[in-house]
């Protein structure tokens, strides 16, 4: 999140919490590429920021474990599984250092994985514990006593004979006590630990799990609980060596996150609501509607559309779209069709030099931020369009069974300046038809892009043909068969017999 869409102080606390945590806490985007470390990542790898996003982290991995990490990080991608692994790091010392790396993925509607949290715990000690307990327990209990985490052992039928001073000071149960865990352990966590820890003994495969533990003050804390089997010469499991470690800082973390995407997914869906036309002009022979879909994932998007008329009794149609997702997006999304509605009034009827003013005006308040438009200017009196293009994907002017696309070249808003805007394009209306406006997010839903615009020009000419009460919802539930991957606006002009009766008077 080096380029977080996230409000200014949620941000801020967000990261205030995370950087606070001993743990290296991270987070990804849906494809795996990862987006934002804490600084106890920095601290512990000594990267820059630009050597670990993406996928810089695996530099450092030991060779022996890259591919192995890999490959569970790709398939924990591919199925949104939660994902676990262990691998060996580079410290800038020279040194390689175990860590357990754990994630687990946000779901927004329709199970679609939106993004990734994880976290990279430091095990080192835990894994020279285990290896030093396999030679020699009594090495191990004067090692495990010395540890920072909770560290255990149980037989092969699962009760604990061994609990390190660690369990004593942090729970308050005297030494003397018979050795439980389930002593301190949350109520409402019990008998899913149990059915957990019973499973593992059952097959013999490691045991993990989270479960809140009673502190000395009555405290609950979250704890990641991890055990492996030890087998004996003849492979059967002799005992369980386990561990507790707190995890409590980085839950609250990840809870803190989620929370503030909320209210950053609320706050943008409020603001886009508010910016979108809900009332169209009302002029005879011309019919406006309008339909705006957020993404499946529940991102809330850039998109927009608007419809203006002007005194002299022209029309001015606009629609674009935002590049990004959240309140960044929705905020410029706003500004933008707010200084359309000003340049309208002002430009002399030419949609380019209102391109080209708003792009000023973009470059110098929002820089590195990129919107597609498209603006025409419909004069009922003369019947014709004349358009502009700010790289937006082309209109649809549909009339009888015919469909043309109102192709026009133009960089987007916020690089315009990169080379001369073409002149306007006009062209004449038919005396009855429909105009179809839309984003990119209709056509490309299909991830086949071809499929998307064959799809759309067929419900575009049926729609003007056979008619519709509601034009921009019927050819966007006929081309969204599936659901929409990216949130998507939709115009549409509907021509009547009476505007051309009235042209011809």
């Amino acid at each position: 999140m080096n380029e977080s869409s996230m409000p200014s102080h949620d941000q801020d606390d967000y990261r205030t919490l995370a950087d606070a945590i001993p743990q290296i806490v991270w987070s990804a985007h849906a494809d795996g590429s990862i987006e934002y470390f804490n600084r106890a990542w920095y601290r512990y790898t000594g990267l820059s920021e630009r050597a670990s996003l993406a996928d810089g982290w695996a530099s450092i991995v030991h060779r022996d474990d890259i591919d192995r990490v890999v490959a569970r990080w790709k398939l924990s991608i591919a199925t949104g599984q939660p994902h676990e692994v262990e691998f060996r790091m580079l410290a800038p010392g020279g040194t390689y250092r175990w860590f357990v790396g754990r994630a687990q993925a946000v779901l927004g509607d329709g199970g679609i994985v939106t993004k990734w949290y994880g976290g990279c715990t430091d095990i080192d000690d835990l894994k020279r514990a285990e290896a030093a307990l396999r030679e020699n327990a009594a090495t191990f209990r004067r090692l495990a006593n010395s540890l920072p985490q909770i560290v255990w052992i149980a037989d092969a039928n699962g009760k604990n004979t061994f609990l390190n001073h660690r369990w004593h000071d942090y729970t308050g149960i005297p030494q003397a006590r018979p050795h439980d865990l389930s002593e301190a352990m949350h109520p409402d966590d019990y008998a899913r630990t149990v059915a957990i820890w019973q499973a593992a003994i059952g097959t013999g495969s490691t045991f993990e799990t989270e479960f809140r533990l009673r502190r000395v003050d009555d405290v609950y804390r979250w704890f990641l609980v991890r055990a492996v089997p030890v087998r004996g010469a003849d492979d059967a499991i002799v005992e369980w060596f386990g561990s507790c470690t707190d995890v409590d800082d980085k839950k609250r973390a990840e809870a803190e996150v989620r929370a503030a995407l909320e209210r950053e997914r609320r706050t943008a869906t409020t603001l886009q609501r508010a910016f979108l036309t809900h009332r169209m002009p009302e002029i005879d022979g011309f019919t406006f509607d309008a339909v705006y879909r957020p993404a499946e994932r529940d991102e809330v998007g850039g998109d927009w559309y608007d419809a203006i008329a002007l005194d002299d009794g022209r029309i001015v149609v606009s629609i674009g779209d935002v590049a990004g997702h959240g309140l960044d997006a929705a905020v410029v999304m706003g500004n933008v069709r707010q200084a359309i509605r000003v340049v309208a009034q002002v430009a002399d009827h030419d949609p380019v030099a209102m391109l080209d003013t708003i792009d000023r005006t973009l470059t110098r308040e929002s820089p590195d931020t990129i919107v597609t438009a498209f603006i025409g200017i419909i004069d009922p009196t003369h019947s014709t369009l004349t358009f502009a293009s700010a790289g937006h994907p082309p209109p649809l002017l549909c009339s009888h069974s015919t469909v043309s696309e109102l192709a026009a070249r133009g960089l987007p808003l916020g690089l315009r300046a990169a080379a001369a805007s073409a002149p306007a394009t006009t062209v004449p209306l038919p005396a009855m038809g429909l105009l179809v406006l839309y984003t990119d997010g209709l056509v490309e839903a299909t991830r086949d892009l071809e499929e998307g615009e064959r799809r759309l020009r067929e419900a575009s000419v049926c729609v003007a043909l056979e008619g519709a009460e509601h034009p921009a919802e019927a050819i966007q539930t006929s081309v969204l068969r599936n659901g929409a991957q990216d949130d998507v606006a939709v115009l549409t002009v509907a021509f009547t017999a009476q505007s051309a009766s009235r042209r011809v008077a």
